[in-house]
C-alpha cells in the first residue's frame, strides 16, 4: 500500500512511523465505486482494523466539560488509535 504524502506533516509521521514505529496507512476516499468496492472487500475480510482507544460520552451535556479530554488527548499526540465522541 503507497502511503499518501501530500502534506509535510503526514511525511514527517510516515517517516517516524518507519523508523521507530507504530506502522499506520492513510485512507483517502474516493467516489470511484471500483476504490470503495475494494475498500468494502478489505473490511468484509477483516484485513482493515480500527483501533478504538477511548469514547469520551457526555461532551455536549450542560456543565459537563468531557470536551477539555478531547482536546488534551489531540494536544498530548500519544493517542494510539481513536478517540470517539459519543455525543448522544
Amino acid at each position: 500500500m503507497r502511503p499518501d504524502l501530500t502534506s509535510p506533516s503526514q511525511l514527517a509521521r510516515f517517516v517516524k512511523g518507519w523508523l521507530f514505529g507504530p506502522r499506520y496507512a492513510t485512507i483517502m476516499f474516493s467516489t470511484k465505486s471500483e476504490l470503495l468496492e475494494q475498500a468494502a472487500e478489505l473490511a468484509d475480510r477483516g484485513e482493515v482494523q480500527v483501533v478504538v482507544q477511548e469514547v469520551i460520552k457526555g461532551v455536549l451535556d450542560e456543565g459537563n466539560e468531557t470536551w477539555k479530554q478531547c482536546f488534551e488527548h489531540m494536544e498530548e499526540g500519544r493517542v494510539r488509535g481513536k478517540i470517539v465522541v459519543d455525543i448522544d
